[in-house]
């Protein structure tokens, strides 16, 4: 008996699942032969490989359909109806869903969904009267869903009750013929209103940046009963119009905590998630604010992306509060629901108001930092008119104009060694009004700037020049530059990526280390440094 020598695996089988794969018209039989074979994983890839050559695959598709069975006969009506023009595809797929094979038909019903069209909507309406093929109604309700012309709703509302499965089904599809009439009557935040009793808010900025953050929202008139609640998190009760939140620089967001709902013994997760957002504090926030129809996303906080969840939420959201529209693409408001064993938590974050505060940024440098740092270190420099400010590693600026909002009169003077960053921020500053500036191409390392007494950087990092000793070493080196350079009495706040190294040269160049912490900074581990130089220290 003669052995079998094993099988020398196909060279374009590991090609198969990257998206960069072009099929050639040698490769379609082989590709044909994966689309019919029981893998569903690899079969989905190949009929991606075949969309990217269309041209020459949906002839073969066409022909192969008329004599194909289960499972590829679904397969290829998924494809021609990506695949084809909208037209010619409309027409196919509304042949192919009265396909003698029932996966077939679901396919191409699912597939008309996305086409669209009245006359595609009565299709289906019809053969949900006529065809009760396992799983087919299902999936013409969805379908209809996604398209819905004027009276869909009422023909959903109309339909006789069907099994549990097919109830939500046709629940998850009236939330979404809901949205399109809420999007088309538009919704807007009216961030001038003034509540009428106050709100609880909840406020966050970068980590390490609390006291920044505070100190601002103390210095507002519109905000009391400010309190440190976690890292990057602050509470406070808003007086006022939500114009005065967007006053605040060092802020990354805010929202509306709502009390919190105690979770009833028995009772559904969805059902008390529901209370809160239909809650009487909640519906008051949509009242003050909202112009127009409520529409609102969710975002589960803890517990991750569990779309049956969402879905039974909007359902339980709807039978309480019909006026508020579940729309996940589109809202102006995002629902952040927690719960733990005992109660289920809230908070409201407005999603559609203006940011203005950084539209001076016409352009800024690869892996910059979000502006509400500069704003916090330039806060923590505090500025004065008399003040001569370098920042040895400007980039797009944004450290040296917030600077400059708090101290106008301050001579600032910036330098990098990339040109493109220095017009960057030449164009930044002059956006920005403050046309005095200086910049200039230089390495920090070199450069002889005016009398400096005050440096604030936030240096190059991670993505920008490289993780790991290289970075470390020019820190080092740059603050036994700093405090030659700095004037007696002078401060430098930075972002240091190796405290320790950085601590250790300016102590030893006799500068003294006043605040030292963590700060996040997106994924890399920095430090900030506040550091002073005595009006008695000497030139070392």
């Amino acid at each position: 008996m003669s052995t079998r020598s094993p099988e020398v695996p196909d060279a374009r089988a590991a090609m198969l699942l990257e998206r960069s794969f072009v099929p050639a018209q040698r490769d379609l039989p082989w590709l044909f032969a994966i689309l019919a074979a029981d893998d569903d994983k690899k079969a989905r890839a190949a009929g991606r490989a075949l969309l990217r050559v269309k041209e020459i695959a949906i002839p073969d598709l066409l022909k192969a359909y008329e004599t194909s069975t289960t499972p590829l006969r679904a397969r290829i009506v998924r494809v021609l109806g990506q695949g084809l023009d909208p037209d010619e595809a409309r027409d196919f797929l509304l042949r192919a869903m009265v396909d003698r094979d029932p996966k077939a038909k679901r396919v191409a019903v699912s597939c008309l969904g996305r086409i669209g069209g009245a006359a595609v909507e009565n299709a289906l309406r019809r053969l949900h009267a006529t065809d009760n093929a396992p799983g087919l109604r299902k999936a013409i309700l969805e379908a209809v869903g996604r398209m819905g012309i004027a009276d869909s709703i009422d023909w959903m509302n109309g339909l006789p009750a069907g099994d549990d499965e097919t109830e939500k089904v046709r629940a998850r599809a009236i939330l979404m013929l809901q949205r399109g009439p809420a999007r088309a009557a538009g919704a807007t935040i009216d961030a001038t209103a003034e509540p009428e009793e106050p709100f609880s808010l909840v406020i966050w900025c970068r980590s390490g940046f609390e006291d920044v953050l505070a100190g601002e929202l103390q210095g507002s008139d519109s905000v009391g009963d400010v309190r440190r609640a976690s890292i990057g998190t602050l509470t406070g009760t808003l007086f006022g119009s939500l114009s005065s939140l967007l006053e605040i620089r060092s802020a990354l967001g805010f929202g509306f905590r709502i009390p919190p709902v105690d979770r009833r013994l028995g009772e559904p997760l969805e059902k008390t998630l529901a209370r809160a957002v239909t809650s009487a504090e909640a519906l008051r926030v949509f009242a003050t604010y909202t112009i127009g129809v409520v529409r609102y996303r969710i975002e589960l906080v803890r517990t991750g992306k569990q779309r049956a969840l969402v879905w039974s939420v909007a359902a339980e959201v709807a039978r309480t509060a019909p006026n508020l529209i579940n729309d996940p693409n589109a809202a102006p408001w995002e629902l952040r629901l927690d719960a733990d064993e005992s109660r289920v938590f809230l908070t409201i974050v407005p999603r559609a108001l203006e940011d203005e505060r950084f539209d001076y940024r016409e352009a800024s440098v690869p892996a910059a930092s979000h502006p509400t740092i500069a704003v916090a270190l330039a806060r923590l420099g505090n500025p004065k008119n008399y003040d001569a400010i370098w920042d040895p590693f400007c980039g797009g600026g944004t450290e040296l104009i917030e600077c400059a909002r708090l101290a106008p009169r301050a001579k600032i003077f910036g330098s990098d060694i990339d040109p493109k960053a220095i017009a960057m921020a030449k164009a930044n500053a002059a956006k920005a009004g403050f046309t005095a500036m200086e910049f200039r191409v230089g390495d920090a390392l070199d450069l002889v700037p005016p009398e400096v007494t005050l440096i604030i950087s936030n240096p190059p990092m991670g993505r920008r020049v490289g993780e790991g000793a290289e970075t470390h070493d020019l820190a080092e080196r740059f603050m036994v530059r700093a405090a030659r350079i700095l004037a007696p009495g002078g401060r430098m706040v930075w972002l240091s990526p190796n405290a320790v190294r950085t601590r250790n040269a300016a102590e030893r160049m006799g500068l003294t280390v006043e605040i030292e912490r963590p700060v996040d900074l997106g994924g890399i581990d920095v430090t900030l440094q506040v550091i002073a130089k005595s009006e008695l220290t000497l030139q070392r």
